[in-house]
This record gives C-alpha cells, sequence and structure tokens, in this order.
C-alpha cells in the first residue's frame, strides 16, 4: 500500500473517532436523574406485569402513567391519547 493511501485511512480512521467520541460527549446528560427515574418506572411496570392479579391492560397503564407525569407539571399540562388527540383536532 503506497504512502498515500496510508494517510488517507489515518485520516478517515482519525475522523470517525472524533465523531464518534463528541457524539458520546454531547450525547450525555449532566443530570442523570431523570435515567434513574426510568429505571424505578422500568421496575414498576415489571412488577405489576408480573405480579398483579389480573392481567393488567398495559396500554391503559402507559396512558395513565403518562397522564399523571404531565398533570403533575402544571394545570396547564396534559396527555392526551392517539383517540383524544383525533378527537382535539377535530
Amino acid at each position: 500500500m503506497n504512502r498515500a493511501a496510508r494517510i488517507g485511512i489515518l485520516c478517515v480512521s482519525v475522523a470517525i473517532f472524533c465523531y464518534a467520541g463528541i457524539g458520546h460527549v454531547l450525547g450525555r446528560t449532566p443530570d442523570d436523574k431523570a435515567y434513574k427515574s426510568l429505571t424505578v418506572y422500568g421496575e414498576v411496570l415489571q412488577k405489576i406485569q408480573q405480579d398483579y392479579v389480573d392481567d393488567p391492560n398495559m396500554r391503559t397503564v402507559t396512558a395513565g402513567s403518562l397522564h399523571g407525569m404531565l398533570e403533575s407539571l402544571d394545570a396547564q399540562s396534559s396527555y392526551l391519547t392517539p383517540r383524544e388527540y383525533d378527537e382535539y383536532k377535530k
């Protein structure tokens, strides 16, 4: 392999490495509290699926959790299910 080809491959490799490194750094969040909350949420969902007396409707459970999450922000925030959103658009 000639010298120009090796330099080209080296430059491309360095560029890919830098691009991946920058993406990793920019993709990290300084506040991991949200991700820790998601872990707890996932554990609760798993517990519901495993231990609830009846088979839960997970769509209803998820919609309910989204309603509660957004309504806890303020009186103006709310979650609309796809059906509610379609009705809202009319």
